[in-house]
């Protein structure tokens, strides 16, 4: 059993702190438990506030702990371990799984900055080609390789396989050449551009497509069709999760699926890509209560079962 404490948290991140510690268990690779004291191997320490700052220098003085610093900003943390607010299951989780030593755990060489799932970033292939008009044919290439996708016939041809095009799909579009095409070829080995979208988002995995908001939560809208579609075991598991359950957020899927983020983060895109998933704004949540309310702790708690789909009876107290 490995401990956690926490000094200078806002009361509602504490409690956030102590549900998730409760919720993951068996998420991580050693069983984690809250201390209300400071006897505690990790002691998260929230920076950004005077109560954890005046705390961070007399706790790092004795070696004896370790120390995360929870900050909004972790450039101007200065610690060799740093959570990014808001706090994340995901996050939280890779975290202690990281710290998963025996004494003291030695510090990175550079910065460990956990934080929540990859944000949207420049528009890709795929981005470029949901956003095409119905009538648009384009030639899209690099250096070696080329791709036309003909909108009208929901189709797509390529110089490569699939597999092969994983540059290009990994490349901003703004660095590729794109032509609009007349006419399409009938000459060419034309396959349905379903199967493009899906296995070029999939190759997507370190941030979200344009339209995608990382802090939404995420429904499929009906299963995929695996038939056609390349998927492995964890495709099923998201699959399944996110069809038979209310919609859950990138860290909830990641948590109780047991997938890692990068990889729910690709399943996302290619669901989106093929127009299977439905997200629900963050602001549609319930509204976070004023600290120091029991009734508001029970509204905040729930919230949180619901983001991480936890039914009611897994929780035990905190």
């Amino acid at each position: 059993m490995k401990y956690l404490a926490s000094v200078g948290l806002a009361e509602k991140d504490e409690t956030v702190l102590k549900s998730l510690i409760l919720l993951l268990e068996g998420k991580t690779r050693q069983p984690w438990e809250y201390r209300e004291d400071q006897r505690a191997e990790v002691i998260l320490v929230d920076v950004d506030g005077p109560e954890g700052s005046a705390a961070w220098g007399r706790l790092a003085g004795d070696g004896q702990r370790t120390l995360v610093a929870y900050s909004e900003d972790p450039s101007k943390a200065n610690a060799p371990w740093v959570l990014a607010k808001p706090m994340r299951a995901g996050a939280l989780v890779e975290l202690l799984d990281r710290l998963d030593v025996s004494g003291p755990a030695e510090a990175p060489a550079e910065p460990a900055v956990v934080r929540s799932p990859r944000v949207p970033a420049a528009p890709g292939i795929v981005d470029f080609v949901l956003r095409l008009a119905p009538a648009e044919t384009v030639r899209i290439t690099d250096s070696v390789r080329f791709l036309i996708v003909d909108k009208p016939g929901a189709r797509f041809a390529a110089s490569h396989p699939i597999d092969e095009l994983a540059p290009m799909f990994r490349t901003p579009v703004a660095q590729l050449r794109v032509e609009r095409v007349d006419e399409a070829s009938t000459s060419l080995a034309w396959k349905p551009l379903e199967l493009l979208l899906w296995n070029g988002a999939l190759m997507v995995s370190r941030h979200l497509l344009q339209g995608l908001d990382p802090d939404a939560r995420y429904s499929l809208t009906r299963w995929p069709n695996f038939k056609s579609l390349r998927h492995g075991p964890e495709h099923y598991k998201m699959s399944a999760f996110m069809t038979r359950n209310p919609a859950a957020t990138i860290d909830g899927i990641a948590a109780f699926t047991g997938v890692p983020a990068d990889d729910v983060v690709a399943f996302l895109n290619a669901t989106f890509a093929c127009g299977l998933l439905r997200q629900e704004s963050a602001s549609d949540t319930t509204t976070a209560p004023r600290a120091g309310s029991s009734s508001g702790k029970k509204k905040l708690l729930s919230m949180i079962r619901s983001r991480l789909h936890m039914k009611q009876r897994h929780y035990s107290g905190a």
